[in-house]
């Protein structure tokens, strides 16, 4: 039961950090197209 517990803490940090290092990637990728954006104009 306990380790159990402990299983699923860890998929939920894990889960939890590739969710924010997508976000982070996704909002990187946006401001590169922003900065290219402003660079054509």
């Amino acid at each position: 039961m306990n380790k159990s517990w402990e299983d699923e803490c860890k998929l939920l940090i894990n889960c939890q950090r590739a969710f924010s290092t997508q976000t982070f990637s996704i909002g990187k990728q946006e401001m590169i197209e922003t900065t290219q954006k402003h660079e054509i104009f």
